[in-house]
């Protein structure tokens, strides 16, 4: 299995016949949209077979049921992901009936060869009480005893005990209200409750359904697994319905991950489902890892019933992640289906976290950066950094990072400080502190667009120095001191005066710190996009004019110069 991430959005035009799709994989240079449909007889028998399935699930109905979603898919795609899967796919979609991630071979579909969750569309702003140590609550619903849930928690306690976890088994004591608090506020970092369907938990004569709180105080565990032993065993028509309404409750209220199945399969798979999830997750596999592997080794068994297993919210996790989450009012990652860019984190606390940076989220306010403290933060990274460090944000289609703190060297892109902000391509390395962040662009690292060789090509006035130059650099810094790509002798510039960068196709100026920076006569505040014939002055005797933007420069050597101009030494230009 390779070892790369991607993202598969579906959003639905027409309900069992129409569908668009987004497949982006970073690291495979894979980027492509499409739409699909299915004719009327294809919709006829899907809807036939899925209701077939959901009456008795069977071995012959997933793999009608997947051979007609496969056929939503490119060839050349759907060969890829059969070929080499990526490690992790995240899915993001619109609709509760449809069994994506079936989508693969019958001998090893999706689920089965890549850790697979699907994303939500909200969750609250949340980080890990480091304060309050993991402790995981371990309850069997009263009216599944008799199937084996009994038992099933007893191997789960047995094998979290085994490992050190701190756990509390309580089936006997478990009251509605004890419950409520367990899911939506308390103490504990991880609930597992074995449960008769997913319309509501009942616990003890009482019951909990999806929405329910009864706590003000912001704390949530980080992952609930809610294990369905409902009789009799079937699915319901909407697969994903009640599923993603416990999945939205619990992660706007803090929690980060939800594992269930959407029906049961036989007491003795359900606990090799157990015995398996949790001695992987004991043994330092993320959270989507040890799913994977429990649905594998039930899958090449011949049961049914590993298709029924899902992951919501953050497969990334760890056991050594898994503590209590302390929550906050605001929202910080509303989905939208569209994922703009995400963030690596390299080192530290955090590291091997990715945090997808969506569109709709940055749309509506700038998403903040630090540790944990009075002020709100979103992405925790480290407690020696502030508490409000940087913030991310998107104008006019391009993603600005800010400097919030009074310390130009604390935030660095690329090793260049960033005093106010800068507009970001989507393949910079960000440091904080000591922490390092990569940000990764949805277009991935090998798209078309970054491969190709890009260049600018400016007349450089220096006093009373001219020369023309041409540039490929996607971040050029301008100043005086020997780390500038475009030096100057003016004393009234300073040693890291402006950036030049590319996004895109577009080449854009920013100012660094309080450095003036003048586009055509008018200073600037944020990063400008610039074009043909724009001057842009940093002092009285240091400017320069944009000659050419071109989006791919080909074999262009930097002296080369555009057809018609000339070089301050006067000498015929060579043709580009």
């Amino acid at each position: 299995m390779s070892d790369h991430y991607a993202v598969l959005s579906i959003r639905q035009e027409i309900a069992f016949s129409e569908y668009s799709f987004s497949y982006t994989d970073w690291s495979q240079s894979q980027n492509q949209s499409w739409t699909a449909g299915l004719t009327s007889a294809e919709t006829e028998q899907l809807h036939q077979s899925l209701a077939a399935f959901c009456q008795r699930p069977t071995m012959a109905l997933f793999g009608q049921i997947q051979g007609i979603l496969n056929q939503l898919l490119p060839d050349k795609l759907r060969t890829s992901l059969n070929q080499k899967p990526p490690a992790s796919l995240a899915l993001l979609s619109d609709e509760f009936c449809l069994p994506w991630e079936w989508l693969g071979s019958l001998e090893s579909p999706l689920f089965c060869s890549c850790n697979l969750t699907r994303e939500l569309n909200q969750r609250s702003s949340s980080s890990a009480d480091l304060h309050q140590e993991p402790l995981f609550l371990l309850v069997a619903d009263t009216l599944t005893k008799h199937s084996g849930s009994d038992e099933d928690t007893n191997l789960a306690w047995g094998i979290l005990r085994d490992s050190s976890v701190k756990v509390v088994n309580a089936t006997s004591t478990a009251t509605r209200e004890s419950v409520l608090d367990a899911l939506y506020g308390d103490r504990f970092a991880v609930v597992y409750a074995a449960c008769p369907g997913l319309g509501r938990l009942e616990i003890n004569g009482g019951s909990v359904s999806p929405g329910e709180q009864t706590r003000t105080e912001k704390v949530g565990p980080r992952l609930v697994f809610l294990h369905n032993y409902v009789r009799p065993s079937r699915p319901d028509l909407h697969l994903y319905e009640a599923a993603t309404q416990w999945a939205n409750s619990l992660c706007t209220h803090g929690c980060e991950a939800l594992i269930t199945n959407l029906w049961s399969a036989s007491p003795s798979d359900q606990r090799r489902i157990t015995k398996s999830f949790f001695t992987s997750l004991c043994s330092q596999a993320r959270l989507g890892e040890a799913l994977r592997l429990a649905r594998r080794e039930l899958w090449d068994k011949g049961c049914i019933g590993a298709a029924a297993y899902s992951i919501f919210g953050n497969a990334q996790l760890r056991v050594g992640d898994l503590r209590p989450m302390r929550v906050r009012e605001s929202t910080t990652m509303p989905g939208g289906l569209t994922s703009v860019a995400q963030l690596s984190i390299l080192n530290g606390p955090e590291a091997g976290r990715i945090v997808p940076l969506f569109i709709s989220a940055l749309n509506q306010r700038s998403l903040i950066i630090g540790s944990s403290g009075a002020r709100s933060c979103d992405i925790e990274l480290d407690d020696s950094l502030p508490n409000q460090t940087a913030s991310l944000t998107l104008q006019d289609n391009t993603l600005v990072l800010r400097n919030l703190t009074d310390l130009p060297n604390l935030l660095q892109v690329n090793g260049l400080p960033v005093r106010n902000e800068i507009a970001l391509c989507g393949w910079e390395k960000i440091r904080l502190g000591t922490i390092e962040v990569q940000l990764e662009s949805a277009g991935g690292p090998g798209d078309e667009s970054s491969q190709s060789v890009r260049a600018f090509c400016v007349e450089l006035h220096d006093d009373k120095e001219i020369r023309t130059e041409w540039y490929e650099d996607d971040l050029t810094l301008l100043g005086r001191g020997t780390s500038s790509k475009i030096s100057f002798k003016d004393p009234a510039v300073s040693r890291s005066h402006a950036l030049l960068q590319r996004s895109g196709d577009s080449l854009l100026v920013s100012r660094l710190g309080v450095n003036v920076v003048a586009v055509n006569g008018v200073p600037i505040n944020l990063a400008q996009e610039l074009s043909a014939d724009d001057l842009v002055q940093l002092s009285d005797r240091a400017y320069f004019k944009v000659l050419r933007i071109v989006a791919e420069a080909g074999s262009r050597k930097q002296n080369e110069l555009p057809s018609g101009e000339v070089s301050s030494n006067h000498k015929s230009p060579s043709k580009p």
